[in-house]
């Protein structure tokens, strides 16, 4: 808390000392660190002088780490430990969220342990730009309304790939038909802290016919993910295998959030093999139109985008700017060159990325492929859903398959991506053209391994 003095850190102790936390090392009797908060009704600049007591937000002033602490995860720990104290609390009913605002070298902090970045903070702090940061406590309150029947199993599985610890990892949870409690799948999603948390549930009239929802670390519902229901396919086909089910089938259709939207996956095994084993997803085929900042289709804001956050300086580089025709994605295709210069996740600005409008979900950065067996690399970003580095996005697919086949002008109608994360992993596209608009499918095929399965105990 850069404004923090000693009369202002009195007046928080004074009035609002409930919610001053203090971290102490019993090995050193000292104290290292400290969390402090004031509560108002409304986020604004005279908010942060002064105690409301039934204020509905919970406003963090401070988080401190003693110098010689730093660098160890402390601030991690106290942050979760703080939000936990109000999330469980049963007379914390008034509370809605927390909020804060941060400097965009400590977003990755932020969203790390669970915080939503809204955006540019309208708050003058200084000369630095800050963002203000928002954790909603009535969405991940601790469910002790939710009727349990028993232990519901889970399974996390490295989706589009081979191997074991590449892919992209997902957590997928069976819940009984009466489970709707949202807030209960916010927090089970936040306690896997994986890129994505699959919920299923089996339609009343069909065995083979599932309900899904998608939830990020963060808490944050999404309406479609790709590699969250390659893992529940995946799941759900080793069970009936494993139960010798009477359902068993070679075809799932899974009904997300949106009616519209109905997901088939089939799988596919040449070799008998299930290390072989491929799933095939048919998704949406989405288009891309042209990008707009505030009402201007001038594309400089994301060139300065691109610039202060990925490093590509070049504006010859960059290929082409788009954002899906639903808003949710920012597509770019850049030079082969300059995607291999692209930083590592741990060098990545994000503030830009972050205060950037136009698109409301994540980042796709491309290329054209320079290795044999690959037509295209990829990375993605989503830091506005609590997602730095996806490792594999399965739903990007649903763009980057429709702007390859044309970028390729449709010769080939079987594309194989390479997501260039930490992790790496293989999406092949099969495009489904067709003279009607809205029969266009993006068919998305991959691997998948199941690494860990039990039952949730609360």
């Amino acid at each position: 808390d850069e404004a923090a003095s000693m009369q202002s850190l009195i007046y928080r102790q004074q009035n609002a000392a409930e919610y001053f936390y203090c971290a102490y090392s019993s090995e050193h009797q000292v104290m290292v660190g400290f969390i402090c908060a004031t509560r108002c009704n409304e986020f604004t600049h005279d908010s942060l002088y002064t105690h409301i007591a039934n204020g509905n937000i919970l406003a963090i002033h401070s988080v401190v780490v003693d110098a010689s602490y730093r660098r160890q995860g402390l601030g991690t720990r106290m942050m979760q430990a703080y939000q936990n104290c109000f999330m469980t609390q049963q007379n914390n009913d008034s509370i809605h969220k927390i909020m804060l605002m941060a400097k965009a070298n400590l977003l990755t902090f932020y969203l790390s342990t669970g915080f939503r970045v809204n955006g540019i903070s309208t708050i003058q702090h200084g000369k630095d730009t800050w963002y203000e940061c928002e954790f909603d406590l009535k969405s991940k309150n601790c469910p002790c309304t939710v009727n349990m029947k028993g232990n519901m199993p889970y399974s996390v599985v490295d989706s589009f790939t081979e191997t074991f610890g590449c892919g992209n990892p997902a957590a997928v949870v069976l819940v009984p038909d009466e489970l709707t409690d949202e807030s209960w799948r916010k927090t089970v999603a936040r306690e896997f802290n994986l890129s994505e948390t699959a919920f299923l549930w089996k339609d009343a009239t069909n065995n083979n016919h599932y309900h899904i929802r998608y939830y990020t670390r963060s808490g944050v519902e999404v309406d479609l993910c790709g590699h969250a229901t390659l893992a529940s396919a995946a799941t759900i086909f080793q069970r009936q295998e494993e139960e010798e089910s009477s359902d068993s089938c070679s075809l799932l259709t899974f009904q997300t959030k949106n009616p519209h939207v109905t997901l088939t996956v089939s799988k596919h095994n040449e070799t008998n093999s299930t290390s072989s084993m491929k799933y095939i997803m048919d998704f949406p085929w989405k288009t891309i139109c042209n990008y707009n900042h505030n009402g201007d289709n001038n594309t400089s804001w994301c060139s300065k985008m691109l610039r202060e956050t990925l490093g590509i300086t070049n504006s010859s580089d960059i290929l082409f700017v788009g954002v899906g025709s639903d808003g949710e994605d920012l597509f770019v295709e850049i030079s082969t060159s300059a995607f291999h210069g692209l930083p590592a996740g741990e060098d990545i600005n994000y503030g830009p990325m972050v205060a950037l409008s136009g698109y409301s979900r994540g980042v796709i950065v491309c290329c054209k492929s320079d290795a044999p067996g690959i037509d295209f690399f990829s990375r993605f970003w989503g830091p506005k859903v609590g997602i730095l580095e996806d490792p594999v996005t399965g739903s990007a697919h649903c763009l980057l398959g429709p702007y390859f086949y044309t970028v390729f002008q449709k010769k080939r109608n079987h594309l194989v991506g390479k997501q260039m994360s930490a992790r790496r992993g293989l999406v092949e596209c099969i495009m489904i053209d067709t003279y009607d608009p809205d029969k266009r499918k993006v068919r998305i095929a991959g691997s998948a391994v199941i690494t860990m399965k039990g039952a949730l105990q609360v």
